[in-house]
């Protein structure tokens, strides 16, 4: 298998032709990744808020997938008691 990565980002924004497609900053370096589909086993969840944190697998410069959703923006947490940890 070729080579691969898992790092987390940061989502910016969602595409807005193609469906379960969004944009995400990697942290900590800062790299702007575009393309970023939704995981297979995500796609039946409602999908993930701009500003979530998130996990990320690169396959190669083509395929990336967002694995899952780590944190939602600290806005949506505190409006949503029911979803603070």
């Amino acid at each position: 298998m070729s080579e691969y990565r898992i790092f987390q980002a940061q989502i910016l924004a969602k595409d807005p032709v193609t469906p379960r497609q969004y944009s995400v900053i990697e942290i900590p370096n800062g790299q702007k990744i575009v393309g970023v589909q939704l995981g297979s086993a995500l796609k039946d969840q409602s999908a993930p808020l701009l500003g979530s944190l998130v996990l990320v697998l690169q396959l190669d410069v083509y395929q990336s997938y967002i694995l899952m959703v780590i944190r939602e923006p600290y806005a949506f947490v505190s409006a949503n008691n029911q979803y603070r940890g």
